[in-house]
């Protein structure tokens, strides 16, 4: 399992204003997008090219005059990838073990370019909402 978390504060800004950012990013980004509570949602997607289950949580929040966005991202990997890696493992060990290194270096990759776009994409959200980029 795979696990990050970031935060990023925005001044001047309501936690009511950036939602709806929040909620349309991860939603063109092709997760499957929930509204657990009015400042709080969770997203999934599944990742066929290595074989994870990429989960979000994300909650916004207040304090203090800013605005908070709190991410935590997992990927997980599925069954298609459990049975994929085991047949590798049968057929080639050396190639199982090399193909899961690579598997997993190229969701951290996805996943830094994923947060770098939600972060840019929040910065420029915020901008426009009239509140500096912290």
């Amino acid at each position: 399992m795979f696990e990050k978390t970031e935060y990023r504060m925005y001044g001047r800004v309501s936690a009511e204003m950036l939602y709806p950012g929040v909620q349309d990013f991860w939603t063109k980004e092709g997760f499957s997008v929930i509204k657990v509570s009015p400042y709080r949602m969770q997203g999934e997607s599944y990742d066929s090219r290595i074989g994870l289950r990429r989960t979000f949580s994300l909650t916004v929040h207040e304090h203090a005059g800013a605005t908070y966005l709190d991410l935590q991202m997992q990927a997980r990997i599925t069954d298609l990838g459990i049975v994929g890696g085991a047949a590798a493992a049968f057929i080639c060990l050396p190639v199982a073990v090399v193909a899961g290194a690579v598997s997993y270096h190229e969701y951290e990759k996805d996943s830094n370019e994923l947060n770098r776009r939600f972060w840019d994409y929040m910065g420029f959200v915020s901008r426009n909402l009239g509140a500096p980029n912290n």
